[in-house]
């Protein structure tokens, strides 16, 4: 173990990292990563139909920091299906031709 630690930071792998790999999942890891972009999506998709309608527009200062506030959590809900669609390693022609609620 002390040689592979030792071998891992001759190349600059950042020990925690290893640590916290050893810990999590590899479905949680691919959670984390997919979050921060949902997120933005979800935030946006908000964003604009805030602003774009006229009669919610107008309490937008109001509004906006509540957008933020609904986004975060929506996004992390999202997160478990994209991630396992992602994880999908044999994902055929047939079910590619066919979709999902993902792909369409």
């Amino acid at each position: 173990m002390l040689k592979e630690r030792e071998q891992f930071a001759a190349v600059g792998v950042d020990l925690l990292f290893l640590e916290l790999e050893k810990v999590m999942q590899t479905d949680t890891w691919v959670k984390i990563i997919c979050a921060p972009v949902i997120n933005a999506v979800v935030f946006g998709i908000g964003a604009v139909s805030l602003l774009s309608t006229p009669a919610l527009s107008a309490h937008a200062p109001y509004l906006m920091p509540a957008v933020v506030v609904v986004s975060f959590p929506i996004s992390f809900l999202l997160a478990g299906p994209v991630a396992r669609r992602m994880r999908l390693k044999y994902w055929g022609t047939s079910e590619w031709k066919k979709g999902d609620f993902i792909s369409g």
